[in-house]
């Protein structure tokens, strides 16, 4: 597992293209929460040859400002396509094609991002997302569906499960049947209604944590 620091270098952008490629072709896992310098990430992204990475964790925590920036970090891990290739008109493909699980948690705009993320990865089977907003646009509202081979959800920040029980029960109505979902929460559910949980429990294997206890990071799982 490669864990990325949340801050860039201290003397700004490097410039990527100076460098050779970092041939890492037994990388599996790959971690970037936190970003505050997007150029930093992308250089990074750039700089890998990591073609088997399995698993990412990836999400935006630095200023307003740096939106754009950190943009271009996931149109490059959707079309593989950096900045300076962008008037070359390049093949766009996935950047990890072998790509199962995505652990995405970001500010700022995190259902255009997860969007965006999901059209390039159709084949993803195990997803961690906040419960809001994320939920319910992109993996109900979205037509046609994303990731249609979905089998794991795991949500953040849960509370309450309405949102989450009306996205399974579309998701399993469309033939789109999950089978795994977890519900991490650092306390108590406020709104958890009995009928829901009951609900879910019908139609996937439903683990709910209230209590702070960490499962297992799904990031090591793959």
């Amino acid at each position: 597992m490669l864990e990325g620091a949340p801050t860039g270098p201290p003397d700004g952008e490097l410039p990527a293209r100076q460098f050779p490629k970092v041939n890492l072709h037994n990388l599996q896992s790959l971690s970037l929460p936190d970003i505050d310098s997007a150029p930093w990430a992308l250089n990074v992204l750039m700089m890998l040859d990591a073609p088997n990475v399995k698993a990412l964790r990836i999400g935006y925590a630095g200023e307003f400002d740096g939106r754009d920036d950190y943009r271009r970090v996931l149109v490059y891990l959707a079309s593989g396509v950096s900045p300076l290739q962008e008037n070359s008109q390049p093949q766009p493909q996935p950047y990890f094609p072998n790509l199962i699980h995505l652990s995405y948690e970001s500010d700022g705009d995190p259902v255009a991002d997860l969007q965006l993320l999901l059209e390039a990865y159709p084949t993803l089977q195990s997803l961690e997302i906040p419960l809001r907003p994320c939920v319910e646009p992109v993996l109900k509202q979205a037509k046609p569906w994303m990731v249609p081979n979905l089998k794991r959800l795991r949500i953040l920040w849960a509370n309450s499960l309405v949102e989450l029980k009306r996205t399974v029960m579309a998701r399993h109505k469309a033939g789109l049947r999950l089978e795994n979902v977890e519900v991490v929460c650092s306390k108590p559910i406020p709104n958890k209604r009995p009928n829901d949980k009951k609900k879910l429990e019908e139609l996937v294997n439903l683990v709910v944590v209230e209590n702070g206890e960490e499962l297992e990071d799904l990031i090591w799982c793959y």
